[in-house]
């Protein structure tokens, strides 16, 4: 199964996002389920999209869909934490 993390990066956010790509590596190196895992990072700086835009965006063919916010890390146990019951998922972030 295949899962992407999408975060959409808002006005001000540039920065900030570092933090949660780097949370997204630590969580996906621990392991899962999942064969892969992408992290698409929606550039949305002229907040032209929002943050549903963004979402939308950044869907691919993946099996899952996990939504990171740009001010958000994801737990690094936080794919093996979710039960990812419907293909999209908010959770296991601070």
């Amino acid at each position: 199964m295949k899962l992407t993390v999408i975060t959409g990066i808002g006005p001000g956010h540039e920065t900030t996002v570092k933090h949660a790509v780097e949370s997204v590596k630590v969580a996906s190196a621990i392991g899962s389920e999942f064969s892969s895992v992408r992290h698409n990072l929606i550039d949305d700086s002229a907040g032209v999209l929002g943050c549903a835009g963004a979402r939308n965006a950044g869907m691919d063919d993946a099996d899952w869909f996990f939504f990171l916010d740009a001010d958000d890390l994801m737990e690094p146990n936080a794919l093996q934490l979710n039960r990812f019951e419907s293909p999209a998922t908010f959770g296991a972030v601070k």
